[in-house]
């Protein structure tokens, strides 16, 4: 269990996937846990897993952009597309995944995802 508290803000409790806020009016208990991604499963996508090649490179990228908040930000989940019912959507998700590989290894391992997603996006 770990209490997290700061003089300005409410205090917070995790533990095991349970919040619970203590603040002065009430005690109040939420879970959010796979469950709460609903929402992006039914529009056709799926949880990316953190053992995923892309996952890191995904989540430093957008903790990047997030700027001076990066250090109050905490990545809970990356989704993604899914694209076996498009054979499109497939065909450019494959011609992606290429691309990227072959960024990565033209600049030493490190793809410039930015530029990969601007290809992507434009194409």
């Amino acid at each position: 269990m770990e209490n997290v508290q700061n003089d300005e803000q409410v205090s917070i409790t995790v533990d095991d996937g349970e919040i619970v806020m203590a603040d002065s009016e009430s005690d109040s208990t939420s879970t959010f846990g796979s469950e709460g991604f609903g929402a992006f499963t039914r529009n056709g996508m799926f949880k990316l897993e953190e053992r995923d090649r892309h996952y890191n490179k995904i989540k430093e990228r957008f903790l990047m952009g997030m700027g001076a908040f990066r250090k109050y930000t905490n990545v809970v989940a990356i989704h993604i597309n899914k694209c076996s019912g498009n054979l499109i959507k497939r065909a450019r998700s494959v011609m992606f995944q290429s691309f990227s590989d072959a960024v990565a290894n033209k600049c030493g391992g490190d793809a410039d995802l930015q530029k990969c997603l601007v290809w992507f996006f434009k194409g």
